[in-house]
């Protein structure tokens, strides 16, 4: 408690020392906020660290942040007690179920660290949904739809309910790959191009043929 967390390394080849002391460095706090696009506080945001911008010395004790650091709050703040004192600058990424995941990293600086009052907006991504029916018109509850960037991939499914209907959430701009499946039906496939306010796509499924 009251420490920052710290690493050593040695690159490949290098010779680890069979005993070594490591002299901790005091801890500080650090934090932000997240909001919406509109500025709304997000509560539940997930804020990571993923790289380390100072370079380490071989063999040199080296006091670094990295992986989850905190969840943000009904407020949209999250904070981090076990940060080094000595400056340091982080990329965070920020990640909630209910928004866009564009796999960005922000570069945050110490400053804006310490002052815990930087601003990392999450953006709403475009939804698809859409009924999935039989020949006669009859929802088909259970039915499979999957999403992928090409052909024969599959980088997101839904499961129709029992109105057959289903719904992506916080998709990005441009085209995906809809297969839909089910036992008893001949699967579906249709190229979509997803935007914002885009109308609901409907799949009409056939009965399946046995093959011979």
């Amino acid at each position: 408690e009251g420490f920052a967390s710290t690493i050593v390394s040695w690159s490949r080849g290098e010779t680890i020392p069979t005993e070594y002391t490591i002299k901790m460095q005091q801890a500080v706090e650090i934090g932000g906020i997240v909001h919406d696009e509109q500025g709304n506080p997000v509560e539940g945001a997930t804020v990571v660290a993923t790289n380390h911008l100072d370079r380490m010395a071989r063999g040199v004790l080296d006091a670094t942040i990295s992986g989850e650091l905190g969840v943000t709050d009904s407020d949209g703040r999250w904070k981090y007690a076990r940060a080094p004192e000595q400056k340091i600058n982080v990329f965070l990424k920020v990640t909630h179920p209910e928004y866009l995941d564009s796999g960005m990293r922000h570069p945050v600086t110490n400053e804006q660290l310490r002052g815990k009052e930087h601003v990392l907006v999450l953006k709403k991504g475009i939804e698809l949904r859409g009924t999935i029916t039989d020949s006669l018109g009859m929802p088909v509850e259970g039915a499979k739809v999957a999403l992928g960037g090409n052909l024969g991939t599959k980088d997101h499914e839904r499961i129709t309910d029992e109105d057959g209907k289903y719904l992506f959430g916080n998709l990005l701009l441009g085209k995906v790959v809809m297969t839909v499946y089910s036992p008893d039906y001949a699967p579906e496939l249709k190229i979509v191009g997803t935007k914002q306010g885009m109308e609901p796509v409907d799949i009409r499924l056939e009965d399946g043929k046995p093959m011979r």
